[in-house]
């Protein structure tokens, strides 16, 4: 008898063995699964992050007024609350770009259809270009001295362009408190 409980015995436990065998089975191949979607997400994102900084490093024609600058995408985009802003989604590490009122940021984030382009197909800026050269020589390089014109009138303009690209605050954060007294 002793030896039929034992049969029955080993039998059940080879039944469980079985069964447990297909359950990690079954669990191998749904980490598998898992894993193929993870990879298959990371690789989306790695080239995502690769497009972003590829686009960063992209050469933009501007013409401002008539006068034609060249100058990189990221030089445009480093300071949040201009109208080039963008910011970068910590859980996606994908960029958001922003668009503000000024709707330049728009132009230059690809999203719309209908940018502003001359026949050259350098983007159109429609503004005075007389200060634009030291604005981005600004964004290029802070540390250097900005030199405010003597006159009045020009300074004004100066202003009056720094606050247009949403660059006063930044550039000149006493002018810009003082504009708001």
């Amino acid at each position: 008898m002793e030896d039929l409980a034992s049969l029955s015995f080993v039998a059940d436990l080879e039944r469980e063995n079985l069964v447990l065998r297909d359950e990690v089975l079954r669990l191998k191949l749904r980490i598998a699964e898992l894993l193929a979607a993870q990879r298959e997400s990371l690789s989306r994102d790695l080239m995502a992050m690769s497009d972003v900084a590829d686009n960063e490093q992209k050469i933009l024609s501007l013409n401002v007024g008539g006068t034609i600058f060249a100058t990189l995408r990221a030089t445009l985009l480093q300071h949040e609350g201009t109208f080039f802003e963008v910011r970068i989604s910590p859980f996606h590490l994908k960029v958001i770009l922003m668009i503000t009122s000024h709707d330049l940021q728009a132009l230059f984030s690809g999203r719309h259809s209908n940018l502003i382009k001359d026949e050259q197909g350098n983007y159109f800026i429609d503004r005075d270009p007389t200060f634009f050269q030291d604005i981005l020589n600004i964004l290029r390089n802070p540390t250097i001295p900005i030199v405010v014109p003597q006159q009045e009138v020009a300074r004004d303009a100066f202003f009056a362009e720094l606050d247009y690209y949403g660059l006063l605050p930044i550039i000149m954060p006493k002018k810009a408190t003082d504009k708001l007294r």
